[in-house]
């Protein structure tokens, strides 16, 4: 939320009354409660993650502190905390006392998007241009924040529990990344996993524990809307990625390919708007007129 406050409303009952539960001083990035329900983690564009008692929300327990940007992502697992950030930063905290137990950086990755222009030189802040596109950055003020480094923002995260495998999406690149957390609470890249030609809106995991992790991805690809890839451990250690074939008949792929008939009716089928084009050029172009500097000036459109 821009103005960094947090509501809650049971959704059994949504014509109530919202009730305020905390409030930061800058704005709020993303959100996510503890698996047990006792805790509240909260992440802003000012670098910070903090862990609130839930539902009594005025205790704050503690603050994790150590990325340099606003941070994009917050996850939990048992007593552990992920977190991700504008400054290309994994990292993993205890719960309890937001101990930082390790971090990591990634490198750069090959980009397919043309180059995005320069800000204008009456833009008054800095714009994250190498985040444009993604929620997170158009829920965070339109897109602005303080630039400090040149490091590619970590757009989005998915976590498989029972393999401690964590796929990471960086933005504007085609390639995820596939991270191991160790036992020993280490953090290690095994693996990734290459997409056609565009960077993803989301990631996330089909809940099969049994079975090897399903990772779907979502992306305005030209075709499809959805990918399913199957991850599969080597004795090395490393992870490869095996695509899908989503025109089969096992239960979870019908499941996918159901969510991704869902997709193509709300982005590809839509009616035109004002704008023209199908509802997905319209999603998108929305997203990057607010988040990228120049587009404005460059396509002559109305914020």
């Amino acid at each position: 939320e821009k103005s960094g406050e947090v509501f809650s409303k049971p959704l059994s009952a949504l014509e109530t009354p919202s009730k305020h539960l905390l409030g930061h001083i800058s704005s709020l990035t993303c959100m996510v409660l503890s698996e047990d329900g006792t805790r509240i983690l909260t992440g802003d564009r000012d670098e910070k993650i903090r862990i609130s008692h839930y539902p009594h929300t005025f205790d704050m327990l503690s603050v994790c502190l150590a990325h340099t940007e606003l941070i994009t992502c917050v996850e939990t697992f048992g007593d552990r905390v992920l977190s991700a950030g504008a400054d290309a930063m994994v990292c993993l905290w205890r719960l309890e006392d937001a101990k930082l137990l390790d971090s990591h950086t990634l490198s750069d990755a090959a980009t397919t998007d043309k180059p995005i222009p320069e800000a204008s030189s009456e833009e008054s802040k800095a714009w994250d241009y190498k985040a444009a596109g993604t929620a997170q950055a158009t829920a965070t003020v339109s897109g602005r924040f303080r630039g400090k480094n040149e490091a590619a923002p970590v757009a989005a995260m998915a976590l498989h529990r029972a393999s401690k495998l964590l796929v990471v999406a960086v933005e504007r690149s085609t390639e995820l990344r596939v991270i191991r957390i160790s036992d020993d609470d280490k953090l290690q890249v095994v693996g990734s996993v290459s997409l056609p030609d565009k960077f993803p809106l989301g990631v996330g995991f089909l809940d099969k524990p049994d079975d090897a992790p399903v990772l779907v991805v979502a992306a305005p690809f030209q075709e499809e809307s959805l990918l399913a890839f199957s991850l599969s451990t080597g004795a090395d250690g490393a992870v490869t990625a095996t695509r899908l074939d989503l025109s089969s008949e096992e239960a979870h792929i019908k499941a996918i390919r159901a969510i991704a008939d869902c997709a193509k009716q709300d982005f590809l089928s839509n009616p035109q708007g004002e704008e023209g084009g199908t509802g997905q050029q319209q999603y998108v172009q929305k997203r990057r007129r607010h988040t990228e500097p120049g587009w404005k000036e460059l396509h002559g459109k109305k914020a």
